[in-house]
């Protein structure tokens, strides 16, 4: 190369150079150094295992802690499984025999006994001397179990079967849930389906409702003693209520419009009317009277009962509730 052609490569390069340092590239790399690439991965994962937890957290469910008599086990564990499905929550049944569950009862008092929101017991008068009424709710007979008698047992009809009886603690959080879960053993296309397959004689209860609401009418003067018993009555029993205090006459105008519906369950289950020597002629073709009703604590007033009410067993413990209600 000629020393001309030399030099005019050098100054070309430089030329070269000197403009690349200038121009803009079009893409330019961040200058991330290592430390601030872990800290931007450290981010990444935490923001990721944040988001995982919240994706995998399940709603907290309600729970029952259940102590239960052995014989039961087999129908009381299918109807336990159903159960939980349906009203998403957790069972947990502790089974032991009959003279277990009172001991227990007996010897834990109240630290442990707290643990239990429902009792599930044979019929005795020591289980009702252990559990006190002011501490516990009595929710009656689930089932009946027949006894197996040998063939030379003398047959005595007061102990051929064995009754099956609950309890609720009322000062459980999960109370509620109590007396919807002995609702639907007792249930007659429930509960009472699986007791049946093992041999059980069943009880005659209302038809299964989650959240069973009580309607009542009643006369403006009844609203003293009925607000009183009804809600007391409600709470009892774990369900909702559904109480109207009206003047005769919008009483009487408000069951009139009801009963021309296609749907009859909009009737109330229960209505309150002074004591008349002749009640309305339209109360028969719906209600029956109760004839239980003591005078010194219905004052100048009659109830009567929707026929075809779907909680007509509920009415029935309600009005005798009703009756032993000072």
């Amino acid at each position: 190369m000629s020393r001309d052609a030399s030099n005019f490569y050098k100054i070309k390069m430089r030329h070269q150079s000197f403009d690349t340092g200038k121009n803009t590239p079009f893409f330019r790399p961040p200058k991330y150094t290592g430390i601030t690439l872990s800290l931007l991965s450290i981010f990444v994962l935490v923001s990721m295992l944040a988001v995982w937890e919240k994706m995998a957290q399940t709603p907290k469910l309600p729970s029952l802690q259940i102590l239960a008599w052995n014989p039961a086990e087999l129908p009381l564990e299918r109807v336990r499984k159903i159960y939980q499905k349906e009203a998403r929550c957790i069972l947990t049944v502790q089974y032991q025999s009959q003279s277990q569950i009172l001991q227990s009862i007996e010897s834990s008092k109240l630290p442990l006994i707290s643990n239990w929101d429902v009792i599930i017991s044979p019929n005795s008068k020591d289980i009702h001397e252990l559990l006190s009424v002011e501490d516990w709710s009595s929710r009656g007979v689930i089932a009946y179990r027949k006894e197996k008698l040998g063939a030379s047992s003398k047959i005595d009809e007061s102990n051929q079967s064995t009754e099956l009886i609950a309890f609720v603690k009322k000062s459980s959080d999960e109370n509620a849930l109590g007396y919807s879960f002995i609702r639907y053993l007792q249930a007659p296309t429930k509960g009472q389906v699986e007791f049946g397959l093992d041999g059980w004689t069943g009880v005659d209860k209302d038809h299964w409702e989650q959240s069973p609401r009580l309607k009542i009418y009643a006369i403006q003067e009844s609203q003293p003693w009925m607000n009183r018993v009804a809600q007391d009555f409600a709470k009892r029993e774990g369900l909702e209520l559904d109480l109207s205090f009206m003047e005769k006459n919008d009483l009487e105008a408000s069951i009139r419009l009801l009963s021309q519906a296609n749907n009859k369950d909009y009737l109330p289950d229960l209505v309150s009317l002074p004591a008349e020597a002749n009640p309305p002629e339209w109360i028969s073709d719906f209600y029956l009277k109760f004839e239980q009703t003591p005078l010194d604590t219905l004052p100048k007033s009659v109830i009567y009962m929707r026929k075809k009410s779907p909680l007509l067993k509920t009415c029935q413990r309600f009005l005798n509730y009703l009756s032993k209600t000072k």
